[in-house]
């Protein structure tokens, strides 16, 4: 009975958001933090007024009171309609730089945990694949390292790279690997299950490279050089958070 308490209490505090001002500061500095990262970009469509009350546990009243203030500062646009939705109107600004800081800054030592546990994860799931591969697993692999490559916009290299590594996890055949994948990727992306990303061309360079890599070990069968591999590969996620938080830091 403790144990299962015990795991509980973990797992709480391993996948919660870190908790600091008021619910409407938590998540203007949330959302803020996660365009300064790039998880969202001008123009990409934030989760819906439904989606942010589950995610942080609030009344609809809170995340309405955020938005109104995100619009005010001309980050956030609200958009009514059949296509409408809240979009993000601004890039990195003095909101965005000063939320990321206090965020980044505040989580910082748990995330570097998260980031850990989230390679080693990572290369468990791609040895896994490589073990329980399938020739219809395989072609989903081969098709989203295509994507990945053929990728032109932050956007596309964002969900490209989504869909790489959901098709690995999808083929180590476990609905809880890709549950924990999936908590993980939430917990190190500020909460919204994306991966950090900057505008950066040497990281995505990199990402293509270590993609094609990663997906030869894995068609090869080859377990121990896909662990490898993969748990190198999400070392970007670190090096990512990393530059935002000198570059918030400097300005």
């Amino acid at each position: 009975m403790s144990g299962d308490a015990g795991g509980r209490g973990y797992r709480e505090t391993l996948f919660s958001p870190v908790r600091h001002g008021t619910a409407v500061d938590k998540i203007v500095d949330k959302l803020l933090t996660a365009i300064a990262l790039g998880e969202f970009g001008e123009g990409d469509q934030l989760p819906t007024e439904r989606e942010l009350v589950e995610q942080f546990h609030v009344s609809r009243a809170t995340v309405r009171e955020a938005i109104s203030r995100l619009s005010r500062q001309g980050i956030v646009e609200v958009r009514r309609g059949r296509f409408g939705g809240m979009f993000v109107s601004g890039g990195f600004s003095k909101e965005v730089s000063a939320a990321a800081r206090r965020t980044l800054e505040a989580d910082w030592p748990q995330l570097t945990k998260l980031l850990d546990v989230r390679s080693l994860v990572e290369g468990m799931i791609a040895a896994t694949a490589a073990d329980r591969l399938t020739a219809a697993a395989g072609r989903r692999i081969s098709a989203a390292m295509a994507a990945h490559a053929a990728a032109s916009t932050p956007r596309e290299v964002r969900a490209s790279d989504r869909d790489f590594h959901i098709a690995i996890a999808e083929a180590a055949r476990n609905p809880y690997l890709l549950e924990l994948r999936d908590d993980l990727a939430a917990s190190v992306g500020v909460n919204f299950g994306l991966e950090p990303y900057v505008e950066d061309p040497t990281l995505t360079r990199r990402a293509r490279r270590q993609h094609k890599e990663l997906a030869r070990a894995i068609l090869a069968r080859d377990a121990a050089r896909a662990s490898k591999v993969a748990r190198r590969h999400f070392r970007i996620n670190f090096d990512t958070v990393q530059t935002v938080r000198r570059r918030v830091g400097a300005e």
